[in-house]
């Protein structure tokens, strides 16, 4: 997993600001997503002893707190952090339990 703040993300006028982490997928190709508003302390596919995906996953932090566990290891993220989450790594995305959490 790599970790990383939006503002300090090059900028770049012919593509998304993701251009360059993912090496697998085109700059100008994201062809899923959508918004999360996660209640405080929610930790989705909780039930899932393994959460994986074939190909790669960005959280994007908007609003609050939040830690992605991978592995069973915690990484904090705060509002503007993104977080690169690489194929078949295990991973769930727990929500500051005092606030809501906004995930793109």
């Amino acid at each position: 997993m790599e970790v990383h703040r939006l503002s300090e993300s090059p900028q770049s006028a012919a593509s998304h600001v993701f251009e360059g982490l993912i090496p697998v997928v085109p700059a100008a190709f994201i062809y899923r997503g959508g918004i999360i508003l996660q209640a405080p302390g929610r930790v989705p596919h909780s039930h899932e002893a393994r959460h994986i995906h074939e190909g790669e996953e960005i959280f994007v932090l908007l609003q609050g707190k939040a830690v992605v566990h991978l592995n069973r290891r915690g990484q904090p993220l705060r509002a503007g952090d993104s977080a690169v989450i690489a194929r078949d790594e295990n991973h769930h995305l727990e929500s500051d339990k005092y606030h809501q959490g906004v995930v793109i």
